[in-house]
């Protein structure tokens, strides 16, 4: 079955959704990949507008690592 191939390691946040909303999800659930979604929960494909990764955030919205890796402490 493709859930076995498919990684749950990911949170569903609305499109609308402000950078520092996004990166307290990120952060609550220790996620590295966002779905950016017009409904929270998705209930279809057609729900998900964008995939955003927390390399993502860092490429481009010049944040420091540790806020959206604290585990890694600052560099």
């Amino acid at each position: 079955p493709l859930s076995d191939l498919a990684s749950t390691d990911w949170v569903a946040v609305r499109d609308d959704s402000q950078l520092y909303d996004l990166v307290a999800r990120l952060r609550a659930c220790a996620c590295e990949t966002a779905l950016l979604c017009k409904k929270d929960p998705p209930e279809h494909h057609e729900d998900v507008v964008a995939v955003v990764t927390v390399e993502d955030i860092l490429s481009y919205a010049s944040l420091p690592q540790v806020l959206l890796r604290p585990e890694r402490g600052p560099q």
